[in-house]
């Protein structure tokens, strides 16, 4: 269950690392590095509540595994060298993450329900904090071992991969075996 918190880890990487990126690999201005960010967010601002529509409307499971799986190609994208093509993948990076780790906590109340449903909160949320914090700490020592950000976004592709799999995974859990009653009172 705390690796659900991964779903979030692209956009983590996004915001902590788009000011490095566009000043050492696109040659850009710090302006630049926060009119990108700041835009990033602004679209996170339309996507969260569309996000929510959606999860709302069809299968929530579904919903978030499609979010991470838009996730992989902006992942990719955040190699380019050409800074509209960069402030796009930011932008689809921050956004759906955002938008994943609102979604996360109704997703996961799925499968425990009752008195349950607080513990597993706080588990999701542990792993999204923890995740949060090591994950920029993870691809900074990965950044400076090879020596620019490729091997880094390669790393959260992976890890993105993982967490589509477990949520399909957890997704047939639940359909199979059906979350848990309510706890007696």
């Amino acid at each position: 269950i705390p690796l659900l918190g991964l779903s979030n880890a692209p956009g983590f990487a996004a915001t902590f690392f788009v000011p490095a990126v566009v000043h050492g690999q696109l040659h850009g201005s710090a302006a630049q590095a926060s009119a990108i960010i700041a835009a990033a967010y602004g679209v996170a601002i339309l996507a969260n509540p569309l996000c929510g529509w959606l999860a709302d409307r069809f299968e929530r499971w579904w919903v978030l595994a499609g979010m991470c799986v838009l996730m992989l190609p902006a992942c990719a994208l955040m190699s380019s060298t050409n800074l509209y093509v960069f402030a796009g993948a930011t932008a689809a990076l921050v956004s759906l993450g955002h938008a994943s780790a609102n979604q996360i906590y109704p997703t996961a109340a799925e499968l425990l329900r009752g008195r349950d449903t607080g513990p597993i909160m706080g588990i999701v949320g542990l792993g999204s904090g923890l995740f949060g914090y090591l994950g920029p700490q993870a691809l900074g020592s990965m950044r400076d071992y090879s020596g620019g950000f490729d091997l880094g976004w390669h790393v959260i592709m992976g890890t993105t991969l993982v967490v589509i799999a477990l949520m399909l995974w957890l997704r047939q859990y639940v359909r199979r075996h059906g979350a848990s009653a309510p706890a007696a009172a």
